[in-house]
C-alpha cells in the first residue's frame, strides 16, 4: 500500500500538466543579465599591412554576423584605432574610448613585431589569440623566437596560427604546419592552424567561441577593463 502511494506521488510529478518550476541557475543574477560577454582577442601581427588588411576583412565578416568589434593597435606605449583620425591614445584615453562603446562583442588588440614580457602576458590571457604569419622562413624564425619568449608568461591561451600566404607554392602550403610542428616538438605546444586565412571562416569560429562564453560569470565592459588594466596603467 505504501509503495503504491509513493508511485502515485511520482506519477503526479513526472506526468503532471502543471508547469514545472524554473531551475535555479548558478550564474549571473537577473540584475547582471544586461551585461554581455565581450571576447578579448589579442592579435600578434607579424605581416604588417597584409595583416592589417586581413583584420579589416575579419571585422567586416564579424559585422555580417551581427557581431560588433573594435580593433586597437598597441604601439610604443600608446594605442591607435585604425581608421580614426587624431592623436594616439594613452591608457586613460583608451579606457574612456572603450567606456563609450554601447555594443561591443569582440575587442581585437593588435601587437606587432618583437614582443616584450607585458605583451607576452596579454597574448596568453585572451579568450582566443591570433598569430598572423606567412611562409617566409626569416619571419617564421622570428615568430618562433617570440613563441619561446611566451613560454614564461602566465595564461592558458595558445596562439591560433593564421597563414596569410604571399604566393601559392608547395612550400607555402605546408610552412604554417611545419611551424606548428616545431612548436609541438620543442615547446610542447599544440597550436591550431586555421588554414587559408579566410576572414569569413575565422569570423565563424570566433562567433562560436563567443556563443560559448555567454554563460560565464564575468561579463561586460567592467570585466574587460579589469583584464586590460595592467596594460592601460603602464600606458597612462
Amino acid at each position: 500500500m505504501e509503495k503504491a502511494s509513493r508511485m502515485e506521488e511520482l506519477s503526479q510529478v513526472y506526468f503532471s500538466t502543471a508547469p514545472a518550476p524554473e531551475p535555479e541557475v548558478d550564474g549571473p543574477s537577473a540584475d547582471a543579465g544586461d551585461a554581455a560577454s565581450i571576447a578579448f582577442i589579442p592579435v600578434w601581427n607579424m605581416v604588417g599591412r597584409r595583416g592589417g588588411a586581413f583584420l579589416r576583412s575579419l571585422r567586416k565578416a564579424l559585422e555580417d554576423q551581427d557581431i560588433p568589434s573594435l580593433q586597437v593597435c598597441a604601439q610604443g606605449g600608446c594605442f591607435r584605432i585604425p581608421g580614426q583620425k587624431g592623436k594616439d591614445l594613452s591608457g586613460a584615453g583608451l579606457r574612456r574610448r572603450l567606456m563609450e562603446e554601447k555594443a561591443l562583442s569582440v575587442l581585437l588588440l593588435e601587437f606587432h613585431g618583437r614582443i616584450d614580457g607585458g605583451s607576452c602576458s596579454f597574448l596568453r590571457s585572451g579568450d582566443l589569440s591570433l598569430l598572423l604569419v606567412n611562409e617566409e622562413i626569416p619571419l617564421l624564425r622570428e615568430a618562433y623566437a617570440n613563441l619561446k619568449r611566451m613560454t614564461s608568461a602566465r595564461g592558458g591561451t595558445l596562439p591560433t596560427v593564421i597563414p596569410l600566404l604571399t604566393e601559392e607554392t608547395p612550400w607555402s602550403r605546408i610552412a604554417p604546419h611545419r611551424f606548428a610542428e616545431a612548436a609541438s616538438r620543442f615547446l610542447r605546444w599544440r597550436l591550431p592552424v586555421w588554414s587559408g586565412g579566410d576572414p569569413s571562416e575565422c569570423a565563424r569560429r570566433i562567433g562560436e567561441r563567443l556563443r560559448r562564453m555567454r554563460n560565464r560569470r564575468e561579463r561586460g565592459m567592467d570585466f574587460l577593463l579589469d583584464r586590460l588594466s595592467p596594460l592601460l596603467e603602464v600606458a597612462s
